[in-house]
Order: C-alpha cells, then sequence, then structure tokens
C-alpha cells in the first residue's frame, strides 16, 4: 500500500474545500491510502471477509487523525461534509468504515502514452 504514486488533479484547486488546510489533509490521505488497480486487499466487516474494490479505505476517524494530525471531531464533521458533496461513501460498523471515492477510476486513469509527464 505504501508503494507507488497517485495522481493529483489540479481541479482540486478548483474545490471551495482546497483553502481548508485540514480538508485537504484529509482528501489526500484517502488518496493516498485508498486501494488501487494492482493491489489485493482483504478485510473483515461486519463480521464477513470482504476484498476492498479499486479507490476504497479501510480505516477509522482514529486513524486519519492520527496520520494528519486534524482532531477526531474535525475528521468526522470533514467525512460528513465528503458524503454530502458525493465525493465519498461510507460503509461503518462498530469500529472502522469502508470509503469509497467516488470517481476514482476517472481521475486516477492513464491519459498519455509515456510516464514522463
Amino acid at each position: 500500500m505504501r508503494n507507488g504514486w497517485i495522481k493529483l488533479h489540479r481541479s482540486l484547486l478548483s474545490n471551495p474545500n482546497f483553502k481548508d488546510p485540514e480538508w485537504t489533509a484529509v482528501w489526500v490521505f484517502l488518496l493516498l491510502t485508498a486501494t488501487h488497480a494492482n493491489e489485493k486487499r482483504s478485510v473483515r466487516f461486519q463480521g464477513e471477509p470482504l476484498q476492498l474494490g479499486i479507490g476504497q479505505v479501510w480505516t477509522n476517524k482514529r486513524e486519519i487523525s492520527e496520520a494528519t494530525g486534524v482532531h477526531i471531531s474535525k475528521v468526522h464533521r470533514i467525512l460528513v461534509r465528503m458524503e454530502i458533496e458525493r465525493q465519498i461513501e461510507r460503509q461503518s460498523d462498530n469500529k472502522n468504515s469502508i470509503i469509497t471515492l467516488l470517481n476514482w477510476r476517472a481521475y486516477q486513469k492513464s491519459n498519455d502514452k509515456s510516464n514522463d509527464n
């Protein structure tokens, strides 16, 4: 999971939330930790084994808070805002959430023939 790179789309600059550094930190954390095309990740969700799909993150608010330095209550508010704005979908159990980054494939697809850019 800690290998490779992601694309960071320039449209992020036009998102009104971009001016909030804590929102941006949470968004980048989600992008960096999402399952990518060459990765297989299995988790237990609601007591059942589940294979995460591309663009999904298995995490919780505490983990996001510790990784980003954003207070846990602010992480909660940011995740709710991201859901309302249709950037993510969340499924939660009593400890963790599966967060699906909507439009992951559109922003992470390769649109050029080389990796030189």
